[in-house]
C-alpha cells in the first residue's frame, strides 16, 4: 500500500510539472490554447496527424492564409498620421498624434478621417479635410511605411509548405496595390483593396471575392488581422482567425473576440498553420 501511495504522489508530480511547462509554452506560443479544423480536410476533427506534413500530408492545415494589411503586414501609421495632419491643418483643426491615428485605423480612410475630426465637424469640412487628406496620402504613402520585422521570413516558410497567401484591406486599391507591390512584389496570389462596388470589412464581401479568386472554401483558409474589424470579418465570412498583438490595438482589447489565437510575433502563426 505505501509503494502504491508513493507511486502516485510520484506520478501526481510528473502531471504536475507538464502541465506548467505546457501552459507556459502555449503562452508564450500565442496566448491562448486552440485546437483548429483541418482545412481541406473535412472528414477529420481535429489535426492530430499533421506532424510535419500537415493535415492530410499536405504540409498545412489550411490551403492558404489571408492577411490583413495595415498593423498586420506593414506598420503605416505614420504616413496616414502625416496625411490626417496635413488635411486638418489645412482647415486649423487640432493635429493628432502617430499613437492616436494608430488606435483610428481599421475601416477605411474616411472613418480615419471621421474620427481624427472634432466632434460636430460639419460634414462639408470633414469631406474638405478627407479630400487633402486623400491627395497628401497618394503622393506619400510609403515614405516612413515599414514591413513588421518577422513578416518576410514567415511568408517564405509559408509559402514553403505550399501554402497560397492573400491580402484583403480597406485601404483603396489604388494605393494598396502599390504598397504591396513595393514591399512584397509578387508574392501574394489574391489581393483584395476596396474599390467602388465593394463592401468594406467587417461586410465579408471581399472575403467571398477572394475565395472565390483563389477557388477555395471557408474552411480551408485562415485569415490574419489585428483589430476587431478583422474578428467580425472573419466571423462573417464563416472562416477561422488569428490576431496579433503588434498592431494597430493592444493584446487586452484582442482578448474575448474568439480568435483562434493572438500572437506576438509572425512566426507565432506558423503552429497555427
Amino acid at each position: 500500500m505505501q509503494n502504491i501511495l508513493y507511486g502516485a504522489l510520484i506520478l501526481a508530480g510528473i502531471m504536475a510539472v507538464f502541465m506548467a511547462v505546457h501552459t507556459a509554452y502555449v503562452r508564450q506560443h500565442g496566448g491562448k490554447e486552440t485546437r483548429l479544423s483541418c482545412g481541406g480536410c473535412a472528414s477529420q476533427d481535429t489535426c492530430g496527424n499533421s506532424g510535419k506534413s500537415g493535415c492530410c500530408g499536405q504540409g498545412s492545415r489550411f490551403r492558404a492564409v489571408i492577411f490583413d494589411l495595415d498593423g498586420t503586414l506593414l506598420d503605416t501609421a505614420a504616413d496616414l498620421n502625416a496625411a490626417v495632419n496635413a488635411g486638418l491643418a489645412a482647415y486649423g483643426l487640432p493635429t493628432r498624434s502617430i499613437e492616436k491615428t494608430r488606435t483610428d485605423i481599421g475601416n477605411g480612410t474616411k472613418m480615419l478621417v471621421h474620427r481624427s475630426v472634432p466632434q460636430g465637424t460639419a460634414p462639408a469640412a470633414e469631406a474638405a479635410v478627407f479630400d487633402v487628406f486623400r491627395s497628401c496620402y497618394a503622393q506619400h504613402p510609403s515614405d516612413k511605411t515599414r514591413v513588421y520585422p518577422g513578416i518576410r521570413g514567415t511568408l517564405t516558410a509559408l509559402a514553403g509548405r505550399g501554402v497560397k497567401l492573400g491580402v484583403i484591406t480597406n485601404k483603396d486599391s489604388g494605393v494598396a496595390l502599390p504598397l504591396i507591390r513595393k514591399f512584397f512584389g509578387e508574392r501574394f496570389e489574391c489581393v483584395c483593396g476596396w474599390q467602388e462596388g465593394y463592401e468594406r470589412k467587417p461586410d465579408p464581401d471581399m472575403f467571398m471575392r477572394c475565395l472565390h479568386s483563389l477557388g477555395m472554401k471557408p474552411e480551408e483558409v485562415l485569415y490574419v488581422g489585428d483589430t476587431e474589424v478583422d474578428a467580425e470579418f472573419s466571423e462573417a465570412a464563416g472562416v477561422p482567425f488569428v490576431l496579433v498583438s503588434w498592431g494597430c490595438r493592444e493584446r487586452e482589447r484582442l482578448e474575448g473576440l474568439g480568435a483562434a489565437g493572438i500572437i506576438d510575433s509572425p512566426a507565432g502563426l506558423l503552429q497555427f498553420v
